[in-house]
């Protein structure tokens, strides 16, 4: 924690010298944002993408000043992915849970399926030119599997990213950390 915050201060001076707000996208919002980008709220614009109607609606009625939140399922273009809903919200994705090894772990039962929602995926470039999203400076992606469709679908340069890339294969079809190091 001590680490981190350090990191955040540096982060925090940084901003005061930039020439414009810089921009962060985070994709797989749900839930709200990470503290590192919280931290850093007041220096920045922070846009959220989350393919779920309901969260996305919820984070923007609760949403502060140089914050919103749009409703899209980030991917490849057109691409038609059925997401499996848990227990858990934060875990649901679009690759099925493989229950023979998620329960070797704790708390195995957040990722119990609750029903399913089916999206069209759209690219983050599409997206973001919808949007009048012009720059990326901070790219996160948290998207439960989904990381290498939506980095495919990204042409933007951005200054920084933070993918989360798994290493164990507890979903089917789950994209590891090697091929998303290769794109």
């Amino acid at each position: 924690m001590k680490m981190a915050n350090m990191y955040i201060s540096l982060a925090k001076e940084l901003l005061k010298s930039a020439k414009t707000r810089p921009v962060c996208l985070d994709v797989g919002s749900a839930g709200g944002f990470h503290p590192r980008l919280e931290a850093m709220r007041s220096d920045v614009d922070i846009i959220g993408f989350d393919a779920d109607p309901a969260e996305c609606a919820r984070l923007n009625a609760a949403a502060r000043p140089g914050e919103r939140h749009i409703n899209a399922a980030i991917g490849r273009e057109n691409e038609k992915v059925v997401l499996e809903l848990h227990k858990k919200r934060k875990t649901s994705s679009c690759y099925a849970t493989d229950m023979d090894r998620v329960r070797q772990f704790q708390d195995a039962e957040r990722f119990t399926p609750e029903g399913e929602i089916e999206f069209t995926t759209r690219t983050l470039d599409s997206v973001c030119a919808a949007e009048n999203i012009a720059r990326i400076d901070y790219l996160k992606v948290d998207v439960e599997g989904h990381e290498l469709a939506v980095l495919e679908g990204c042409a933007k340069t951005f200054l920084l990213a933070e993918i989360e890339i798994s290493f164990h294969p507890f979903r089917k079809e789950l994209c590891l950390f090697d091929q998303i190091m290769r794109h």
